[in-house]
């Protein structure tokens, strides 16, 4: 079950990424309002993949490997999200479809190639700790 989740969750942001780059350009090309209409249904789906992950178990992994527990990953991430968020919505004020694009492509981007190698990491934790127990004992 553990598995599935950051399985679903490595989609959900693979998906939040795809439409962020497409929103990329998709603000340049529109009038402001547009863009910032667009910003909003881009934060709902950024969110989604950390509430997947909200559902991970506390044990699944943690100090007794050496890493942070997924609830810690989760807290920090929330944290990152929270300042890109303000970041974002400072650029829509400003109404200038190029602060926005601008936004989105250094911050929003980069936050979720990092979400996913996070991800991709706890996923590969998660398939090889049967191995690693099995060893152990």
């Amino acid at each position: 079950m553990p598995l599935q989740l950051v399985e679903n969750a490595i989609q959900q942001t693979g998906q939040a990424h795809a439409a962020v780059q497409r929103a990329v350009s998709q603000v340049m090309i529109n009038e402001a309002a547009r863009g910032a209409e667009l910003w909003w249904s881009l934060a709902q789906g950024l969110k989604q993949p950390l509430l997947t992950l909200s559902l991970l178990p506390e044990a699944v992994s943690g100090p007794a490997n050496g890493s942070a527990s997924p609830m810690q990953l989760r807290r920090w991430q929330l944290q990152q999200l929270a300042g890109i968020i303000q970041e974002v919505d400072r650029a829509c004020q400003t109404e200038n479809p190029t602060a926005l694009s601008d936004a989105l492509e250094t911050r929003v981007l980069p936050w979720l190639e990092g979400l996913l190698e996070t991800l991709a990491l706890l996923r590969l934790t998660l398939r090889t700790a049967p191995e690693t127990a099995g060893r152990a004992a």
